[in-house]
Order: structure tokens, then sequence, then C-alpha cells
């Protein structure tokens, strides 16, 4: 052998031996039993030098992890269970488990049409992006399971999907920290934001998935994950006293609360047949009355750690209509909870029996469903019924509101009285109740969260005061229509703490900014005076604030008004001529054709009988005010108009035929119909069927015309007649 060729060998020899030395180095530091092949589920995945050295050894062996089941969930609490069933499986790798307690486990469950798409998710490091995911989406796959290598509790994600034709499917994505609460992303409203720190063009939403588009090749995903630390709470039977210890989610069909109930079906369907539904809620008294750990003895607990496993039937017109365990909170603020009011918030889960009531089984008409229910008695036991009538007056004036139920309500068997039903307007059921489910969300009552703040600046920014506020300027961020409407509301049913509900906003570039109210309790009285004596200045009823003297006068450089809608409001009457007008016609004909006195006096009517079956305490004499006070309010709301704008007194016009229906401004009258109008505004007028009506007399005068469009003039009569 030449010596060149023999120097070649013994170099290669010795580098061959050193490798086998470092490998057999690196093994004898190791406990044996962690070289046996073990495996994990696929992809196998870089975190740490450890993971690194193991894989390229060979001694881990990666394993398609085939999904049992594809059935997509909107459960969190079943989604987090199937994390942990994915994360157990890395726990067969002993010597992994330093890495596993500082990293970041996840899980996402996805689909595509596309045979095989490469995806890959890295972390923000060190100012750098580091690969921690690089795998395919297989059809025959479902479930892909990962490690993130990062100690943050808010790591920079970037996702990267290179699907070239049909989108990505996004089902579900669930993060897990040790000593920190489960991050699970698979709903509408979780998916939004998951993703909203990224190219929302390249994203849609469905009630079940969210469907990534095809990205450019420079183009990426990104999020921004925010851990919390994991308090000491459970789910129902949690109680103080019990500490950490584990407990069980699952409400099964043998739970001893159903060999005990306190008042039978037979009874609460009879109690709903004689006088109104009835909502029975049985619970442990333990989890009332317990001193460290009953929610009525510790009435200023919140939070879930508060939630007690309870058994709830409802039945109408002595129908069972639905009976189920749920979750049982108190309801409402501390100062109402500390004088005595018993109101109940409920929770359906799918680990209790259910996760969802549908809706018209409460709400007649109602087509969505209920996560989350309210049960509520009035604030002042005088006013019982204020917030029902000015829930269904602020619908009727075009608003938005929730739909709301009598009932009573038995608790353990005892008549707590006259309740009122209501959905509980949180984030996801509000969401639920809407068609569709990409709505920002900003509450607007006591103190917002964090996450509250950057949204409704956004919100103030839009409205900002250097800008000349016009129609078409401010129609481009607020549904003015809906401003208007709720504005009325408030308005005509004289509630003075109108400052607060939801603000809510589409994610889509072009969506408008509009609002759904809530709580309209002060309404109708003057609480300051009748209920709570802080002062003595008597005033009619009809006269309460808020009124368009409030809401139309300028602040002439006074501290904008606290509540920015009507800051906003405010701005488009002084400074839109055109809006203001417009705003003038839209009142008319909401009391002309929505909230009429029809509608008020079949509305108080019902009521009222609510109140005699049950032997409501003067509840007639309750009934009777409300009805002087909407016979007074409108003309009072529409003299503060004259003054305001100002402009000449409403003109009431008559329209009457020898036949019916008629069309009066496109809405459909079936009897005489008398309305306001203020001058300059048209009366519309037209038969419901061609040829109904042979001519028309418009103040006397006959027209064969069958659209009538009356202008409407100060000193001058308003009255048509149809003449068959």
């Amino acid at each position: 052998m030449k010596p060149e060729k023999k120097a070649i060998f013994i170099f290669l020899g010795t580098l061959f031996l050193g490798l086998i030395l470092s490998v057999l180095a690196f093994y004898w530091d190791t406990p044996r039993e962690l070289f046996q092949n073990k495996t994990i589920p696929s992809p196998l995945l870089a975190f740490g030098e450890t993971g690194k050295i193991l894989r390229k050894s060979g001694t881990i062996a990666p394993v398609e992890n085939k999904q049992i089941s594809s059935r997509i969930t909107t459960n969190p609490v079943d989604f987090i269970r199937r994390i942990a069933r994915e994360k157990n499986k890395w726990l067969l790798l002993e010597r992994f488990d330093r890495f596993k307690e500082s990293g970041i486990f996840g899980y996402i469950e996805m689909q595509s049409q596309e045979p095989a798409v490469r995806f890959k998710i890295e972390v923000m490091k060190n100012g750098s992006w580091v690969e921690q995911v690089s795998s395919q989406i297989k059809s025959e796959k479902f479930g892909y399971s990962f490690f993130i290598d990062s100690d943050s509790t808010n790591p920079q994600l970037r996702l990267t999907f290179r699907n070239k034709q049909y989108p990505v499917n996004i089902y579900g994505i669930g993060f897990l920290k040790n000593g920190y609460h489960p991050l699970v992303f698979n709903d509408q409203v979780g998916f939004s934001s998951f993703f909203r720190h990224s190219l929302s063009k390249n994203i849609t939403y469905t009630e079940s998935a969210a469907l990534i588009n095809p990205l450019k090749q420079t183009e990426h995903l990104k999020s921004n994950l925010s851990f919390q630390q994991k308090p000491s709470v459970g789910i129902s039977k949690f109680h103080k006293k019990q500490g950490q210890t584990p407990i069980e989610l699952t409400a099964s069909r043998d739970h001893h609360l159903l060999n005990n109930l306190n008042i039978s079906d037979q009874s609460l369907a009879a109690t709903s047949i004689a006088r109104i539904p009835v909502l029975a809620i049985d619970i442990e008294s333990i989890d009332l009355y317990a001193e460290d750990y009953g929610i009525l003895t510790n009435y200023d607990g919140h939070g879930r750690e508060w939630e007690r496993l309870g058994y709830v039937r409802f039945f109408k017109d002595g129908q069972a209509v639905f009976s189920t365990f749920s979750g049982v909170r108190l309801q409402g603020g501390d100062p109402g909870r500390e004088q005595g009011l018993i109101n109940f918030r409920l929770y359906f889960r799918e680990e209790y029996g259910t996760s969802k009531i549908e809706s018209d089984k409460i709400f007649d008409g109602s087509v969505r469903t209920i996560k989350r229910l309210a049960v509520k008695q009035s604030q002042w036991k005088q006013w019982p019924l204020n917030s029902p009538i000015a829930y269904d007056v602020t619908r009727q004036a075009g608003g938005l509101a929730p739909m709301t139920e009598m009932c009573l309500l038995y608790l353990n068997g005892q008549n707590l009285g006259l309740y009122y039903m209501v959905p509980h307007l949180g984030e996801k059921q509000i969401k639920a109740m809407l068609p569709e489910k990409d709505y920002q969300y900003f509450r607007i009552r006591g103190t917002p969260h964090e996450a509250d703040y950057h949204f409704f600046s956004g919100f103030l920014n839009d409205i900002k005061q250097d800008v000349e506020m016009d129609e078409q300027y401010a129609s481009q961020f607020v549904d003015l229509e809906n401003l208007v409407q709720s504005i009325f509301s408030y308005m005509i049913n004289a509630t003075t703490d109108y400052c607060q509900g939801v603000l809510l906003k589409g994610s889509s570039r072009d969506s408008r900014y509009f609002w759904y109210s809530w709580d309209f309790d002060h309404s109708y009285i003057d609480v300051p005076v009748e209920i709570k004596n802080e002062r003595d200045e008597p005033r009619e009823r009809w006269e309460q604030p808020p009124s368009f003297a409030g809401f139309f006068m300028d602040d002439q450089g006074q501290k904008p008004h606290q509540c920015a809608r009507v800051r906003l409001f405010k701005r488009l009457i002084n400074e839109d001529s055109e809006f203001r007008e417009q705003t003038k016609t839209l009142f008319t004909s909401t009391i002309n054709h929505r909230v009429t006195q029809k509608f008020v006096a079949q509305l108080l009517d019902y009521y009222q009988k609510i109140l005699t079956t049950i032997d409501y305490p003067e509840g007639d004499e309750y009934i009777g005010i409300l009805r002087t006070y909407f016979t007074e309010r409108i003309p009072y709301l529409l003299k503060e108009m004259e003054q305001q704008f100002p402009t000449d007194p409403a003109i009431v016009c008559e329209v009457t035929s020898d036949s019916y229906p008629v069309i009066v401004d496109g809405y459909k009258k079936e009897g005489p119909y008398y309305g306001y109008y203020f001058p300059g505004s048209t009366l519309a007028v037209a038969p419901a069927d061609s040829g109904e009506v042979r001519y028309w007399l418009v103040n006397g005068k006959r027209t064969l015309k069958q659209q009538i469009a009356l202008s409407i003039s100060s000193g001058e009569e308003c009255q048509v007649h149809g003449v068959n």
C-alpha cells in the first residue's frame, strides 16, 4: 500500500473510532432503559440539544399517531382532555421531563383536501424565528401534537401553511404549560383571537373551523399566546376545604340530586298551567349555605370557583320543556347581592349533560341557542317588570336587546316568586344569538378588561374630535341606524343608566360598530327620588331624563360626555343638519309605526295578566302608572323636539278607508291610522292591493292617484280617506 493511501486509511479509521467512543461516552452517562427504541407521536420535533442527539442517533423512532376519532368538538373541556391524552404519550420518555416542564405542549386538529400540505410552526427566541414544527397535513390524519421549546408565558408564534389550491381547515388549537391555565381556541371567537395579528384576508371562519387560504411564499400567520397562572379552582363540586383535590366533572343520570327533588314534576306542571311558566333549581344545601363554600353565604364570590352543580327543570303550559344538570352561580353585581337580591346564572356545559338549550324552548320565536341563562328578579319590588317591558320596547323600536320570559322560580322546592329569564350577554352567548359570530366584543359596564381598552380606544379614535363630523364620515365606522334606534329606546323608556351594554364589531375591514342593549331596571322611575331617597325634587315621571334636551344640547366647550355613543350622537346632531332632519323623521316613524299606542296597550295587558295571575301586590296600580307614563311620554318628547330643533309643532295625520288594509309609510294598517308628522315631512299612502281604492280624498279633495305623497305644512289639515 502506498504511503499516502495508508495515511488516508489511518485518518479515516481514527475518525470512525473517535465517533464510536463519543457515542459510547454519551451512552455511559445515560440510563440503559432510555435506549430501547422508544417511540413518540409524529412529527418528531426539535426541542433542546438532547432531543437532537437522540433523534440523530436513532434511539427514538417517530411513529404515526392514528387519530381514533375525527369528531369536531367546540367544548373546551373535551378539547383539553384530547391535548392531555396526546401529552401523556410523550411521558414515555422519562429523560425529557425537564424539557416538558419548561416548555409548551401543543395540539392542533386540521385537515385539507390537498393530498399533502407542508406546515411549520416557529417561536420567536432572541430576536429570531426558531423552527419548532415541520411536517405535512395528510388526508388520513386529523390531530397533530407538537412541543414548543420556550420558557415564555407570552410566546410569539409564526405559522406557515403551503397549501396551493384548497384551504386548510383548523378545527382546534390547544396549548398546555405546567402551572398555567390551558389555552384552547376552537370556536369562531377563539380563532379570531388567536389569529388577530395575522393577515385577515387569508382567513375565513365557519361555525366549526378557521379556513386558512393559500399564502404567498413570503406570508406567515402570527399569534401571541398569553398564559395565566392557574388558580386553585374547580367545577360544580369544588369546596375550599378540599384544596386541590381532583373533582368529577360529569353529572350522571343516577346522581343523588335526582332522587331527592324537593318538588315533583307533576306539581310544577300543574303550577305552570294555572299560573305562569315555572323554573325549578335543585342544588345541594351545602353548596348554598356552607360557611366556607356556600354561594349564598359567600355572596361576593365571583368566577368559576363559585359555580355549583344544580338540576334545572322548566315547565310551560303544563308541559316539561327541558330538564338537565347545569352549573349554577349567583348573577349580578355586589351591591344587589349585599341587599339580598338573589339572582342566578345557569351554565349549560357538555360535562353536565348538555352544552346548550334551544332558545325557542324558553323564548317564543327565538331561533338560536342558549349556553348561559340569567334568572333575575327586579331590583325594585314595587317596580317588578321594568327590565322585561323596556327590553320589549327596545326591540320594537328597532334596537338590539335580548328576549325575556317571566317565570316563578323554585329553589329546592321553595317558591321565590316572580323572576324573568334572559340570555346572559357574555361574549360567547351574544355571538351565538347573532347570525355571524366573528365579532369583536366590548363590555360597557364596570371596569373594562385590559384587552378591551385597545378595542374601545380604536372606536374613540375613529370618532376623534379633530375631524368635521358628518354622516358620511361616521357611517364608515358606525352603524348609525343602530346608534339612533338604541338612543330612541333610552328616551322612550326614560332609562337613566343607559350608558352600558355591549359594543360589537365584525372582523372584516368594512365592518362597523353597533350596540346591543342590556339592563333596563332604571327605566320609568326616578331612582334617586323614588327608590333611594337621595334627593327631594319630585317631577312627573314622564319628564325623566334622558330626553332630547340632553342628547341634542351642545357641550359648549365643556368636558365631552362620558358615554361615547352619546358623544358621537351629539356631534352628528349639532354638526350635520341633514342627519338632524333624518333623525327627526326616524323618531316620528318609530312612534307612528313601531312603538304605537296599540303596541303599548297590548304589552301592558300581557304583563298585567301575569301579575293578576300570581296575585302580585299592587300589580294593577303598577300597570296603571305605566299606562299614564306612556300616554304622556311621547307628547313630552315631541315637545322637546320642537324646542331643540327648533321646528313647528307636529301635526296629527289621519288615514282612513272604506276597506282595509292600506299601506302608510310602507307599513300595513288594518284599521284607521293616526300619526305625528313635523312640517316638511311627507305622509305616504297606498292601497294594499292595486285597484282596491277607486280614489282618495286628500284633505277633502278627490284624486285618482293610487300612490299618495302628501307634504306636511304648518296650519294645514292632514286627512286622507280611501273610497271604494
